[in-house]
């Protein structure tokens, strides 16, 4: 059975950053629910945009398949949403290992995919922060940075989808300050969950 690490949080709080972190730390790979987008002409839309903060803007079902697949020691297989082209990729397939970083903003959010995770870390951010530190990444110039899009499609979607699930995690992390405390207490948090987790399979 793979260790499964899940890493949610609403968009800014520093997800993939920190799950970069550990994976270097734990020698694991990461699956990115980011990853099982639909195709941008499946997509739902909000006026002439997609909604990429719609739960229904994911292939759910099938993040739970691979999800589950790797859990029990198995290979699994997924075409990768490309966000340049709004396309899925080519076939990639994951081998299991025995731990497993997953991330992404609704991760929590399906009963079905959270119970498969073994440590749930939720960072915690407000929602002026999330959008001040999303219209500042890199090249975030289109209308998915805008304060039009932040307050009709990511804001609803934080508020209805994404701080419900904070009480289905283990731990919460307070994700407004310096990422150096913040990484520093995930990996405290995750050393000692794995130290449990080895001596009760002892």
């Amino acid at each position: 059975m793979t260790y499964i690490i899940g890493i949610a949080g609403p968009t800014g709080c520093g997800k993939s950053e920190l799950c970069d972190m550990l994976k270097a730390d734990l020698k694991s790979p990461v699956l990115e629910m980011d990853e099982f987008f639909l195709e941008s002409e499946n997509a739902p839309m909000f006026g002439h945009y997609n909604n990429w903060d719609d739960p229904r803007a994911l292939n759910l079902r099938s993040f739970y398949s691979v999800l589950g697949k790797l859990k029990q020691g198995l290979p699994a297989s997924y075409r990768p949403y490309s966000k340049k082209t709004g396309k899925l990729g080519k076939k990639e397939t994951l081998h299991p290992t025995e731990i497993l970083l997953a991330e992404g903003f609704l991760l929590f959010y399906d009963k079905k995919i959270r119970d498969l995770i073994d440590l749930r870390i939720f960072l915690d951010l407000p929602s002026e922060v999330c959008f001040e530190r999303r219209r500042n990444r890199p090249g975030q110039n289109s209308i998915y940075a805008s304060r039009d899009y932040f307050e009709n499609c990511i804001l609803p979607g934080i508020e209805r989808n994404i701080m419900p699930n904070k009480e289905h995690a283990h731990h919460v992390v307070d994700a407004n300050r310096n990422f150096g405390e913040v990484l520093a207490e995930v990996r405290n948090r995750t050393l000692q969950n794995l130290m449990k987790y080895a001596q009760s399979s002892d």
